[in-house]
């Protein structure tokens, strides 16, 4: 005896075979006869994994599909057969999606020019170019007038030129306007690689810092960077502080010093950064429903990774902050 979903599915069947030379097809579907040349979808292995928290037994089958480093084989086989198999099934609608991409582009305007921010002498913007795929940080100095000073191309070669993802996560300029901190991915996982350009040069310095976040803040020195790393679940529980020479592009640079933790914290998020002030000069004020812990220190004093963790009563633009949640 057939059920009552198959009863359904025989008669829509037939009604189909019956009316189908009369009807017109749809734009964007496929044909019956093409569903018999679909590929198989392909099927993830499993490999059970094993967690034990606090008595809490986890299986997980495919943990191993996680690959931060971008580089396993056997994930990167199976994306690749899953790519070809949605190229395949979705073949028949190839041009309604350059119909759609065209109509949600004419909507964009290209060449766009973001709202100019004062800082310091200079006034900091990006502009995108139409044809190009990221955007441009520029700035000019004293007066919208004067002549523009492009910091970073984001298309040039070396940026995202040639690439097939490229993303700047933050850029922090340094109290004497001179050098230029930025956080660069080009995996998508968001561990992102601290790099410094020189503005006067144009040059980038050798040294760098990888598996950083989105916290970046420069120290008043021009030398040393506040920036956060992140733990195995990509949550920032730690500041951690480098200094080394302005300007020094030599990899083993004397005047460089180790890198320091300045704040950790393995349960709460940290961030580092320059809270803006209120009208009275005083930092602003928490939030009933979200506060967070707050260290403060002058901007030229470089604390050290013993004495950072301790709150510091001070009007400073440099904190670290811990947020935590309402007993």
């Amino acid at each position: 005896m057939l059920t009552r979903p198959t009863r359904l599915l025989l008669a829509l069947g037939a009604f189909a075979a019956t009316s189908g030379p009369a009807r017109a097809q749809a734009p964007g579907t496929r044909a019956a006869a093409d569903t018999a040349t679909l590929p198989t979808p392909p099927i993830a292995k499993t490999i059970p994994k094993v967690d034990t928290t606090l008595g809490d037994i986890r299986v997980d089958n495919y943990f191993w599909l996680r690959d931060d480093s971008r580089k396993s084989p056997d994930v990167i086989a199976y994306l690749e057969a899953e790519n070809r198999y949605v190229a395949a099934r979705l073949k028949h609608t190839d041009a309604l999606q350059t119909q759609l991409f065209n109509e949600m582009k004419a909507r964009i305007k290209e060449t766009d020019l973001s709202v100019p921010q004062r800082e310091g002498h200079y006034y900091y913007y990006s502009r995108t170019v139409a044809g190009q795929q990221y955007p441009i940080l520029c700035r000019k100095r004293g007066s919208l007038t004067a002549p523009e000073e492009v910091m970073l191309d984001e298309n040039a070669p070396g940026a995202g030129a040639g690439r097939a993802y490229f993303r700047v996560g933050v850029s922090r300029v340094s109290p004497d306007e001179r050098m230029l901190a930025f956080t660069v991915d080009t995996t998508g996982g968001e561990r992102y690689l601290l790099v410094v350009k020189d503005l006067v040069s144009g040059g980038m310095l050798a040294d760098s810092i990888a598996q950083v976040n989105y916290s970046l803040e420069w120290a008043g020195d021009n030398r040393t960077l506040f920036y956060g790393r992140g733990d195995a679940a990509v949550i920032c529980g730690r500041i951690r502080r480098r200094s080394g020479s302005r300007g020094c592009g030599r990899t083993r640079c004397p005047h460089r010093r180790a890198p320091a933790i300045l704040r950790r914290s393995p349960r709460h998020r940290s961030h580092a950064g320059r809270p803006r002030r209120n009208e009275c000069g005083a930092p602003p004020r928490q939030s009933a429903r979200r506060r967070n812990r707050n260290w403060f220190r002058p901007v030229g004093e470089i604390p050290s990774s013993r004495r950072a963790s301790a709150p510091v009563r001070s009007a400073a633009p440099f904190r670290a902050s811990g947020q935590y949640s309402a007993p």
